[in-house]
């Protein structure tokens, strides 16, 4: 196989016949940890091929299909979990199928570099301020799954999440105040603007987003990173059959405009790819506030 690496990022090609399984998963780590990303192309991968892999790199969780709205939009920029305390190190996709569009790319943006290029007002702005995301989830939906005999084991397990605050309000409503940096440290060291900011601010009221304060996000903040953050994406992919791992602390990702059909693309979330520890789930009912807080059930 063939190892190429660029400005950023990582192809690696098959040759005669190579699997996905045969790279060097050492290699792929060191690439992913420098690179910030890695597409695997000529590989013909299935989703076996796919799931066996990536689990080759520690926990993950099992593949998804990627929904697709056909429409003339894109998805905001955004790191995959970052507003809540399960984030993945890494975010794995396949392309099983193109679709009628030629395999549409996926935008990958360089948070190291997009930092960068922010002016500094703003670039300050984001190393010393926090956002917060206030979610409420109605009684008669989370109590659904979990019944009142079981909140005292939900508010001990939602008490041990970082950043997480919450509160039973008197109707039965849960309340949950998330708060996280606005860049976070990659695996060298730098930092990034990697956080679900721009994604956040096209839902308004699933995320319920301000600024750790309770203020609103500066909208001059706002226009500022989505101009340069359309000037510097990237688009990754796709063939059917090829792969990337991205790495979830240093870019961020969307879709972007498709106006097709039948694509196929899964993603597989690599929970511990460089070793972070996310928050266990051993019992019922922790197994149900983490799909309530990662939006997993339909509560709403």
């Amino acid at each position: 196989m063939r190892v190429g690496t660029q400005e950023l990022g990582c192809q690696i090609v098959a040759e005669h016949g190579e699997r996905l399984g045969d790279c060097d998963p050492a290699v792929v780590r060191h690439e992913l940890r420098t690179q910030g990303w890695v597409y695997f192309s000529g590989f013909g991968a299935t989703l076996e091929d796919f799931d066996v892999f990536a689990h080759r790199f520690g926990r993950a969780a099992s593949p998804r299909r990627m929904p697709e709205t056909p429409g003339e939009f894109a998805l905001g920029f955004h790191a995959e979990d970052s507003y809540n305390a399960w984030r993945p190190d890494a975010l794995w996709f396949l392309c099983l199928e193109m679709g009628s569009s030629g395999g549409t790319p996926t935008d990958v943006l360089d948070g190291v570099a997009l930092l960068d290029d922010m002016d500094e007002h703003w670039r300050q702005f984001s190393l010393t301020n926090s956002i917060c995301f206030h979610q409420w989830w109605p009684a008669a939906d989370w109590q659904r799954s979990i019944g009142p005999d079981d909140r005292a084991e939900a508010a001990a397990f939602l008490n041990s999440l970082p950043g997480l605050s919450h509160e039973f309000l008197p109707d039965g409503v849960l309340y949950t105040r998330t708060v996280v940096p606005i860049t976070v440290s990659t695996q060298s060291g730098e930092q990034s603007f990697s956080n679900t900011m721009l994604h956040a601010v096209t839902q308004p009221d699933y995320y319920g987003m301000t600024m750790a304060d309770g203020s609103d996000v500066p909208k001059d903040l706002l226009e500022h990173v989505e101009e340069r953050a359309l000037a510097n994406r990237i688009p990754l992919g796709w063939q059917q059959g090829d792969v990337a791992v991205i790495d979830n602390y240093r870019l961020m990702h969307r879709r972007g405009i498709y106006t097709g059909t039948g694509r196929d693309l899964r993603v597989l979330h690599g929970e511990e790819f460089f070793g972070s520890r996310m928050p266990q789930t051993p019992t019922r009912v922790t197994k149900v506030m983490k799909e309530v807080l990662q939006g997993e059930q339909d509560l709403r």
